[in-house]
């Protein structure tokens, strides 16, 4: 975010998706850089929201780094958001939260759509979390200019509660969302990543493409 020239110091909301640690240690993290910043300080609160088993853990990180301990802290705020369709209008971002197939995990897709005051269409982006493709997330992505997808294998056939580079197509044909980006992936070498990138290309002209940082 620093890099991009986004201000990360004056972020107000965060979304966890779901409870596992490559998606929520971060977290910790990110809070303590903010506190640490001399901008930082004299802050608004933080809101933090998503599944019920994501915030107590949430909650849980931040009792462990001694959160609870201190009066430098700025305020946390924590929300618990349910397992079915919910949208909120924050300013003129529409934020819709839906449950997606991530085996029996509690796991959290998430849309956002910019919301012009002169009631034109505004940009669209949707973000799978882990799931394997399921109807819920090809509904919300389509006629989004942005989908960015989880792909956990580029060589497995199927892996529950993920997507491999197998099952691309269907996300292919159930969605039209403008561009789909491809992330969560495995670690392979640069070999056979490039090997991924050009299969995609062929197959997808541009479409489909593996997501950097």
């Amino acid at each position: 975010l620093q890099r991009l020239g986004i201000d990360w110091l004056g972020l107000d909301r965060a979304l966890l998706t779901h409870h596992h640690v490559d998606h929520l240690c971060g977290l910790p993290s990110l809070i303590t850089h903010i506190r640490l910043d001399p901008k930082g300080k004299n802050r608004g609160p933080l809101h933090i929201s998503g599944p019920d088993r994501a915030i107590d853990s949430a909650e849980s990180l931040m009792t462990a780094i001694g959160h609870d301990e201190s009066d430098k802290w700025f305020e946390l705020r924590f929300e618990r958001l349910p397992l079915e369709p919910r949208e909120e209008l924050v300013e003129d971002l529409r934020i819709t939260t839906f449950p997606v197939s991530h085996r029996d995990v509690p796991t959290l897709g998430v849309k956002l759509e910019d919301q012009p005051p002169d009631g034109s269409r505004g940009q669209g982006l949707v973000y799978s979390s882990d799931t394997e493709p399921c109807e819920a997330l090809l509904e919300q992505s389509r006629g989004a200019d942005v989908l960015i997808h989880e792909c956990s294998s580029f060589d497995e056939e199927r892996i529950e509660g993920h997507t491999t580079l197998h099952r691309i197509e269907e996300l292919v044909e159930g969605s039209n969302a403008r561009r789909i980006l491809l992330t969560h992936l495995p670690p392979v070498s640069p070999p056979e990543e490039g090997r991924v990138r050009r299969e995609l290309q062929e197959r997808f002209r541009g479409r489909v493409r593996l997501a950097e940082d």
